[in-house]
C-alpha cells in the first residue's frame, strides 16, 4: 500500500465590499478575469465576472476565488470553511527579524541609559537629597 496527501491549492480570493474601483476591478484584471460592470440610479451597481464561460453575479458579500481549478464564487460561509489565509513564510520571518531588530535597538538604548541613572543614583545616595 502507497500513502498519498492532497496536494495543496494556492488560491487568490477577493471578498465584495463593494469596493469595484479600488480592489475588485483591478483584481480582475491583475488575474486575467473578463468581467462586466453596471452601474445605474435605478439598480445600483453590480459585476458580473466570467464563471466557466459564464458571466455569473458577484453579490456583495461573495467571495471570488481564481486558481488552478478556474475561477468560482463562494459565500462568505463556505470560503472560510474551505480556506485559511497563506501566511508567506518569508514575510512571516521578515516582521520577526523587524521586531527582533526593534527589540535590540530599545536593549541598546536602555543600557547606554544604565550607567547615567546609576551615576545619578550614586550622587544622591552621596550627598543625600
Amino acid at each position: 500500500m502507497t500513502r498519498y496527501i492532497e496536494r495543496l491549492n494556492r488560491v487568490y480570493a477577493i471578498k465584495n465590499n463593494g469596493d469595484y474601483a479600488g480592489k475588485i476591478i483591478p483584481f480582475l484584471r491583475e488575474h486575467g478575469i473578463t468581467f462586466e460592470y453596471k452601474e445605474s440610479f435605478l439598480e445600483g451597481r453590480h459585476i458580473d465576472v466570467n464563471v466557466h464561460g459564464k458571466l455569473t453575479a458577484l453579490n456583495s458579500g461573495e467571495y471570488l476565488v481564481t486558481g488552478i481549478a478556474g475561477v468560482s464564487i463562494m459565500s462568505s460561509e463556505d470560503f472560510k470553511r474551505e480556506f485559511e489565509e497563506d501566511i508567506d513564510l518569508n514575510k512571516h520571518i521578515a516582521d520577526l527579524e523587524a521586531k527582533l531588530s526593534k527589540a535590540m535597538t530599545d536593549i541598546e538604548l536602555l543600557q547606554s541609559r544604565a550607567p547615567i541613572q546609576s551615576l545619578a543614583t550614586s550622587l544622591s545616595n552621596s550627598y543625600g537629597k
